[in-house]
C-alpha cells in the first residue's frame, strides 16, 4: 500500500522536483516559458504541504495555475521589454560620433597636428591644425577613434 501511495500519489516534494526540472530545462533552452510552470509547480507543492491536496486536486490546481502564471508572467515580462525602434539609440557603440559638435578648451597644445584630450572620462586622440593650449575648439568630425577638431571662434 505504501508503494502505491509513493508511486501514484504525488506528494509535495514531487512538485518541488518537477519544478526544479522545469527550471533547469528553462536554463538550457531560450525563452521564458517553462519558468512560469516551474513557479506553478512550486505553488502546488506548497499548497499540497499545507492543505494535503488529493492527487486530482493537485493536477487541477496545477492545470489552473500553470497557464495563469504563464500568462501573467509573460504579460509582465513583455511590459518591461516593450521598446519601439525609435527609442533605440542609433549611435549605440559609436561614442566618438556623439562628440561631433562638442566644444572644449584644449589643455594640451596641438603640435604637429596631434594631441590628446580628456572628454567624458575618456582620453581621446585629437588631430587638427597646430593650436596652443587654452584654445576653444569644436569636434568637426571623427576618423575612427580620433577626433578631428577645428578652432571655434568665440
Amino acid at each position: 500500500m505504501i508503494d502505491y501511495l509513493l508511486l501514484y500519489s504525488p506528494m509535495y516534494w514531487h512538485w518541488y522536483i518537477f519544478a526544479a526540472i522545469l527550471i533547469l530545462i528553462e536554463l538550457m533552452i531560450p525563452g521564458v516559458y517553462l519558468l512560469w510552470f516551474g513557479l506553478a509547480a512550486i505553488a502546488v507543492g506548497i499548497a499540497t504541504f499545507f492543505f494535503a491536496l488529493t492527487p486530482l486536486w493537485q493536477i487541477v490546481v496545477f492545470a489552473v495555475l500553470g497557464p495563469g502564471i504563464a500568462y501573467l508572467g509573460r504579460s509582465v515580462y513583455k511590459l518591461g521589454h516593450t521598446m519601439s525602434t525609435q527609442d533605440i539609440d542609433n549611435h549605440l557603440n559609436k561614442r566618438p560620433e556623439k562628440l561631433i559638435g562638442v566644444t572644449f578648451y584644449l589643455k594640451n597644445p596641438v603640435a604637429y597636428g596631434v594631441s590628446e584630450v580628456e572628454l567624458q572620462g575618456t582620453i581621446w586622440r585629437v588631430t587638427g591644425a597646430d593650436m596652443p593650449a587654452g584654445t576653444l575648439v569644436e569636434v568637426a568630425r571623427v576618423n575612427g577613434n580620433t577626433l578631428v577638431v577645428r578652432e571655434k571662434q568665440q
